[in-house]
């Protein structure tokens, strides 16, 4: 993602064919928060997904206190669909995670 030609973001999708998913992710500047900029990037992924035949479900996984990554994913369709405790740490405690996930064959 870019602003007056400088990269100000980035969005990525992991595929796993073998499984027919894929694992998003994205990062936006902070002073670019709030613009629109990631949700209108993953709508863009989440469409291009469902043009592919064998790719059937995109998901993101987000530490829960992200409340921002998660409005990103419930603005472009995603849904949450499981809480688990990570295998990753922050200060020495497990991180609370949220899976969003989106059927791309409905």
């Amino acid at each position: 993602m870019t602003v007056n030609e400088k990269m100000v973001g980035s969005i990525n999708v992991r595929i796993d064919r073998t499984a027919s998913h894929g694992e998003v992710s994205f990062s936006m500047a902070r002073r670019h928060w709030d613009s629109g900029m990631c949700t209108e990037a993953l709508v863009a992924v989440i469409e291009a997904g469902r043009h592919e035949p064998w790719l059937e479900l995109l998901y993101r996984t987000t530490d829960r206190r992200n409340l921002a990554s998660q409005r990103v994913m419930e603005k472009a369709g995603m849904e949450r669909d499981r809480d688990f405790r990570s295998s990753r740490t922050r200060g020495g405690q497990p991180v609370e995670e949220a899976r969003y996930t989106i059927s791309l064959k409905e």
